[in-house]
């Protein structure tokens, strides 16, 4: 496929896991300064073709959205930054994943809001501990299809969380989140997010780029939201309606993942070794939060190249590994 495309990944859409669409504008930009990202709705009510209506997410933005943006900025190795001497935005890491860094960043999540303190150590004479600290990645592999990370909540959301949830004090907080494969996603999951508000203070600042967030809110709405007492569990039926979302987003040329986590408590002298949070206690009982699609544009004059074999009696054959539905529509 990738002859046949720019090999410039971008996040065209998320879908949430009770069907709500986000679209992002200038998708594949490498500025995550650029483009915005936009409510319109339930699926259902969008029809193929429909102007954009913009909508401020910030009064539309769902928990399992939120949840989404968080696992598309976690689960993930790349970096994203702005190189001084070129004067432009560069990347490392795979391009899919750079992909989704880009896409947290336009919802106003960076990893390192949550998941390091050194800009905040940097500020402050005092020591910052991270409202989440990582433990363990499984890393991905073609056979199962997922990776999956498990995060250390800090004591201080702990001693918050022991105040809403039953059987937290005490206890160790993990953060488990995965993407993957839709359907190998929904294969390890138990509950869905619930259609309940959001925690992220979406929208821009006054300069026009994406507001940023205060690091124990973000934590914190991830341990709330993901408590499954509030959670919907997880029916066939609800399988079977994030399958034909898979399907609709596939056959519009998009690479869809699937996006789940898990909050769990654990004892405080429970091991939190890379073998006590392998894959069979990481990729179980997980909570559905959404589908991202990404979209990589055909290359410039690729329909003319096509054309030109069939003309000279070359047959055109196109070896993928994406999806079916994604393969032929860019097919």
């Amino acid at each position: 496929t990738g002859t046949l495309t720019e090999g410039k990944m971008g996040v065209s859409e998320l879908v949430d896991a009770n069907g709500m669409l986000f679209e992002f504008s200038k998708s594949t930009s490498r500025d995550p300064n650029e483009g915005e990202v936009s409510c319109r709705g339930h699926i259902n009510g969008v029809e193929a073709g429909d102007s954009l209506t913009m909508h401020s997410i910030e009064k539309h933005n769902t928990a399992a959205a939120d949840v989404s943006f968080v696992v598309c900025s976690l689960c993930n190795n790349s970096e994203v930054f702005f190189d001084a001497a070129d004067q432009q935005w560069s990347s490392l890491g795979d391009a899919t994943e750079v992909a989704l860094t880009i896409a947290s960043q336009k919802a106003g999540l960076r990893k390192t809001d949550i998941a390091s303190a050194a800009e905040a150590s940097a500020a402050s004479s005092k020591p910052v501990t991270p409202p989440l600290r990582m433990l363990v990645e499984n890393a991905f592999d073609s056979e199962r299809k997922r990776m999956s990370v498990v995060f250390e909540a800090s004591a201080s959301l702990v001693a918050a969380a022991s105040n809403q949830i039953s059987g937290a004090a005490g206890k160790r907080c993990l953060v488990t989140l995965v993407k993957g494969a839709p359907e190998e996603i929904l294969s390890v999951c138990t509950h869905q997010l619930s259609n309940s508000s959001g925690f992220l203070r979406l929208g821009t600042t006054t300069e026009g780029r994406p507001a940023m967030q205060a690091s124990e809110v973000i934590a914190s709405g991830i341990v709330s939201s993901l408590d499954t007492r509030g959670a919907l569990a997880l029916t066939s039926e609800l399988i079977n309606s994030s399958g034909g979302v898979c399907e609709q987003m596939a056959g519009r040329g998009l690479r869809v993942l699937g996006l789940a986590a898990k909050v769990t408590y654990v004892d405080a002298d429970a091991p939190l070794t890379e073998e006590a949070l392998g894959l069979e206690w990481a990729e179980c009982e997980l909570v559905f939060a959404g589908l991202v699609g990404l979209i990589d544009p055909p290359r410039s004059g690729i329909i003319d190249s096509v054309h030109r074999c069939h003309d000279a009696g070359i047959k055109v054959i196109m070896i993928t590994g994406d999806h079916i539905g994604t393969a032929t529509a860019i097919a």
